[in-house]
């Protein structure tokens, strides 16, 4: 793969690791007292992004500006990922800020990171949980500088895809009752159905992959990730959620 650079110390261009590597996330919802976000690349001037089309290459933010009026976009900083003080509440973010962080170096390009990755991540492939954004950002960074998403990015797929008998129901349940709230209008069916075509898809095979390094672990996208190993299940979180959320006429 021939890329090698990590935040801090590591390769510069007067190694042959040209290319300036950043990641950009916004967040986007709180679910269960949980941060949702999206995130992208960014490599040199261009960003690349994954969704329901497949990997978009566009200008820097581009993909974090969509839905944002020009007059109330917000201006990239750079910052970590922790939790801010004080109360988290549920539902979408209106105030949305960037984050932007630089990655360091890579050799490779971003037309190179698109051919490398573009059959794994393809049109139609794109699941809100299970392969989305933040799961290309991830082989992403592993593919431009080996390094990984910090966990405190993914814990709501983190933790929907290690029970997700459960709080698939659950969630339904939840984003439905928002929407209805937010718009008056009764929603019938489910908000999100599980994608068959990202059901065998998994971020370490791929790095594995990328790598040559079949027999071999590749890194945990949780190392840095600060959470206690007593933090309350899904289920629980989901289900304190939904008990304080008034349904108008529905029972769980």
């Amino acid at each position: 793969m021939g890329a090698a650079a990590s935040t801090g110390e590591g390769p510069g261009p007067e190694d042959g690791y040209v290319h300036h590597v950043y990641l950009a996330a916004t967040e986007i919802i709180r679910v269960a007292g949980m941060r949702g976000y999206h995130t992208s690349v960014i490599v040199d001037s261009h960003e690349y992004f994954f969704d329901s089309i497949g990997i978009l290459e566009a200008p820097p933010l581009f993909s974090h500006t969509l839905e944002q009026q020009a007059e109330g976009q917000s201006q990239a900083c750079q910052a970590s990922a922790s939790d801010e003080d004080g109360e988290v509440s549920d539902g979408p973010v209106k105030k949305r800020n960037t984050v932007v962080t630089p990655m360091g170096y890579s050799s490779q390009s971003g037309r190179q990171l698109v051919a490398a990755l573009q059959q794994h991540f393809e049109r139609g492939t794109y699941d809100v949980f299970y392969k989305n954004c933040n799961t290309f950002t991830d082989c992403a960074l592993y593919y431009l500088t080996k390094t990984r998403l910090p966990g405190s990015y993914t814990r709501i797929e983190r933790l929907v895809t290690a029970t997700k008998t459960v709080s698939i129901g659950l969630l339904n349940v939840i984003f439905k009752t928002y929407l209805e709230n937010a718009t008056g209008v009764e929603v019938e069916g489910d908000i999100y159905t599980p994608n068959p075509l990202s059901s065998d898809f998994s971020v370490d095979g791929l790095i594995r992959q990328l790598e040559g390094e079949s027999d071999s672990e590749s890194s945990s996208s949780t190392d840095g990730d600060e959470e206690s190993d007593e933090e309350p299940s899904l289920a629980t979180r989901l289900s304190a959620a939904f008990s304080s959320t008034k349904l108008r006429g529905e029972s769980p």
